[in-house]
């Protein structure tokens, strides 16, 4: 497997664990979830407070959630390649037994740029200020 292979294969799994959050948001926003399933008090009393909101006050809390994923998944990967840079390499994340940090120069980079692996995988690319 070629190192972009195995990057890609990070990517992915990461741009999925974002994308579930989205969709979690969304379906919470939009009431998509299913009235059945037992939630607890504290869950359902926020299910009320959402139903008051605006079309367009949800739409922001969308995009400030977008945002806070965004930015945790970016101190994700700094922290991996610190990681690294400092030394320590106690903490590793490895696709095929190769250490996902070694096989970039710039993990950001490869979750934004133009080929990046928002725009490969993400099915909220279009929603994304990337």
């Amino acid at each position: 497997m070629k190192d972009s292979d195995q990057l890609d294969v990070f990517g992915s799994f990461i741009v999925s664990t974002l994308d579930h959050s989205m969709s979690c948001l969304r379906a919470r926003l939009y009431e998509e979830l299913n009235e059945n399933i037992k939630m607890p008090k504290e869950y359902r009393a926020l299910g009320e407070k959402i139903k008051l909101l605006s079309e367009t006050q949800k739409e922001t809390i969308e995009e400030l959630f977008g945002e806070v994923i965004i930015q945790q998944i970016i101190w994700f990967l700094l922290s991996l390649e610190h990681e690294k840079v400092s030394g320590n390499n106690r903490i590793k994340v490895t696709v095929d037994d190769e250490n996902v940090v070694e096989l970039s120069n710039d993990l950001i980079g490869e979750l934004f740029d133009m080929n990046g692996w928002v725009k490969k995988f993400s099915e909220y690319k279009n929603q994304m200020n990337v």
